[in-house]
């Protein structure tokens, strides 16, 4: 692979030198769907907690990077995610997950050229060693734009899920990231979809087996879709195996990623508080709330352990020991 260049005047997907002519910056969330979910002057909350526009939200690109490589992928997921959780899940893998990896690469590299401090001209808000260690990842990217085949399987797991729609389009879309283990998760209208770059497909081979009740069965509201996400981000931070990758290159051959896994998969020992702090952190609630010693408050299953249907334009907050209660609605 090529030397990665980091840099305003950098294209981000293929290092490319920036000038006037061949100059076009990517919009990290692209333009439709900021368009479809009133996104443009929504903020968005970095990774040091101040906010940015999602308008503002574009990266250094060159026009044939954005116009040919990036448009062309951007045209497929439009039509599948505008047509719903079926229609993505008969995507090629490889073009969702690259989909997906510009998403959270491109949020990082923005975050990189973003001052912490406008007084203080040294300090970014993500460090250039954070982007460094994402050379795989952007090593990945490159099958975006050069001809990468994934024989064995892609290199993460990718779970999408059917979700309801609030009425209101601003509560049509969610975005969640996990920095520290390479996730992350959209929610746009009818689609729900939940990424692990890096852990060799393991978490999803885990969760088919298991097979979860609301898994691919059910629609899932807002708040659950949120607590889905808790669930798999959790479960892959305690992924105790390593996944290995060979790329070789081949001059002008396709480049062949190759996935090898260990033949025995270990997960670390699942710890309800832990969870349940990442749970409330999504939830924005207080985790005395949601941990009960041995149970949690769980917007997805009721006493009787079935899937719980809810309202998508009704407000719930999930509590122990009362379990649950309906809060006022946002559009009220």
């Amino acid at each position: 692979m090529s030397t990665v260049r980091l840099g305003a005047s950098t294209c981000f997907l293929c290092s490319a030198p920036l000038r006037t002519k061949n100059r076009a910056d990517e919009h990290v969330f692209p333009k439709w769907l900021q368009n479809k979910f009133d996104l443009w002057n929504q903020k968005f909350v970095l990774i040091n907690s101040t906010t940015i526009r999602y308008r503002q939200l574009t990266i250094p690109c060159c026009k044939t990077c954005n116009n040919e490589h990036l448009a062309k992928i951007e045209k497929t997921m439009q039509a599948a995610i505008e047509s719903g959780p079926n229609a993505v899940a008969k995507l090629p893998s490889p073009t969702l997950y690259m989909w997906l990896s510009k998403i959270f690469y491109g949020v990082l590299y923005r975050e990189f050229l973003l001052l912490a401090d406008r007084r203080n001209g040294k300090r970014r808000v993500v460090p250039k060693e954070l982007l460094r260690e994402l050379r795989v990842h952007h090593d990945f990217m490159q099958e975006i734009r050069l001809a990468l085949e994934f024989p064995l399987g892609i290199p993460g797991s990718i779970f999408i899920f059917g979700t309801t729609k609030p009425n209101r389009v601003e509560e049509q879309f969610d975005f969640l990231d996990n920095h520290g283990n390479r996730s992350i998760a959209l929610r746009m209208g009818s689609v729900g979809v939940v990424c692990i770059f890096q852990d060799g497909g393991l978490t999803k081979l885990f969760h088919d087996r298991i097979k979860q009740p609301y898994y691919r069965k059910n629609r899932l509201h807002p708040i659950q879709f949120r607590e889905v996400t808790a669930q798999i981000f959790y479960k892959s931070m305690l992924l105790d195996s390593t996944s290995l990758y060979f790329y070789p290159e081949k001059g002008n051959e396709a480049v062949r990623v190759l996935t090898l896994n260990p033949g025995e998969v270990n997960f670390r020992k699942w710890d309800l508080f832990t969870f349940c702090k990442m749970l409330a952190h999504y939830w924005g609630q207080p985790v005395d709330e949601l941990y009960g010693g041995d149970r949690w408050a769980s917007s997805l299953r009721d006493d009787q352990n079935k899937f719980r249907g809810l309202d998508p334009d009704t407000l719930y907050r999930f509590s122990l020991p009362s379990n649950w209660r309906v809060l006022p609605s946002s559009g009220a």
